[in-house]
């Protein structure tokens, strides 16, 4: 989580990695504000090295001062 204080968006691809629960972020930089953010749940990457299909993914659209006011909240309950 302190990690996530201090993020950088990388051009064009930033990942984001969670341990328990098993969360992967992987954040596409668009433009200035807008990114396209892939959250995949409980990938198996993690713990058998092997990519499963029992988790589930997610796409969204956010602006970038939207995702920075998440990421900022999630740090807040640590």
């Amino acid at each position: 989580m302190d990690n996530l204080k201090y993020i950088e968006y990388d051009n064009p691809v930033t990942e984001i990695y969670f341990i328990e629960p098993d969360l992967h972020f992987t954040i596409i930089d668009f433009n200035q504000e807008l990114l396209c953010i892939y959250i995949d749940f409980d990938s198996g990457l993690r713990h058998s090295n092997m990519v499963t299909e029992s988790g589930v993914s997610l796409r969204i659209n956010v602006t970038k001062s939207g995702f920075t006011k998440f990421i900022n909240e999630l740090v807040s309950l640590h």
